[in-house]
């Protein structure tokens, strides 16, 4: 998966969905960023970081495909520096939990 289709599929699954305000910088240590914006509901890919988010996560992407597919739990990923995450957690557990598609 390119991160233009991840940032897709981000901006799909946040569509008509409740979540709270803020910027998150998803950064994939092995592909580059994508910026979710939950104010307005998007996301995009970029090169470099985000200026003042309120939350950064940091995994490489074949551990953002385990969590994804069921493969590593993202308890034991956040405990093994799998995953590391910075900010609010709050912000990013709503991204986790959004719909799958």
């Amino acid at each position: 998966m390119t991160l233009q289709e991840l940032a897709d599929r981000i901006t799909t699954n946040l569509q008509n969905k409740d979540v709270a305000e803020g910027l998150i910088d998803l950064h994939l240590t092995d592909m580059g960023h994508v910026h979710v914006d939950l104010t307005k509901k998007t996301a995009k890919a970029a090169d470099a970081g985000l200026q003042g988010p309120n939350s950064y996560v940091e995994i490489s992407s074949d551990n953002l495909k385990k969590i994804r597919d069921g493969q590593l739990h993202p308890a034991m990923a956040l405990m093994t520096r799998k995953i590391k995450v910075r900010g609010d957690l709050e912000l990013v557990g709503q991204v986790a939990k959004l719909k799958k598609s």
